[in-house]
């Protein structure tokens, strides 16, 4: 499937993830040759089949992509209310998840563009101890770059069968 294609629906689908699961799993290449998973909140899907996310507490995944720029990133709409819908009546009307293939680029300094918007999107939270504990400015100081090359939808069968013609 051409990835430009479906990249509105993805970045639907990984919104809808983002979400309901808090989090998306980016998986890299460790040094023994196998995979490494990290949890990020702040993956944001742009226009032009890239993404961004910020550097926070990923010691492992940035020297697995300073190594081998290889990324899977797996997202999953985890709504309990989707996936009862869909379980109830046999099957999926949304998308629930997506694996998209790239290459990350090296870490660079975070434009404040971007600083504001993961702001805007942990706000509800500004009041609570640990909002100040992960997401300070001054903790937002670098970002990397992904450029997706392919994508997989998540198949379960005939629950999902024509959802990404």
């Amino acid at each position: 499937m051409e990835l430009e294609a479906h990249w509105n629906t993805i970045r639907h689908v990984c919104n809808a993830s983002r979400l309901s699961s808090l989090a998306f799993s980016i998986v890299s290449v460790n040094e023994g040759g196998g995979p490494h998973s990290t949890p990020i909140g702040s993956l944001r899907l742009h226009k032009e089949c890239r993404g961004t996310y910020f550097e926070l507490f990923t010691q492992a995944l940035g020297k697995n992509l300073d190594r081998d720029p290889r990324v899977c990133v797996m997202a999953i709409n985890s709504s309990k209310w989707l996936w009862l819908k869909s379980l109830y009546g046999g099957r999926f009307n949304a998308a629930p998840g997506v694996r998209l293939y790239g290459t990350a680029g090296p870490r660079r300094e975070a434009e404040a563009s971007e600083m504001a918007w993961w702001q805007r999107q942990v706000k509800p939270v500004r009041w609570m101890k640990g909002h100040d504990l992960l997401w300070k400015v001054e903790h937002l100081a670098y970002v990397r770059d992904i450029h997706f090359d392919r994508f997989e939808p998540i198949n379960l069968g005939v629950m999902t069968q024509g959802l990404w013609k």
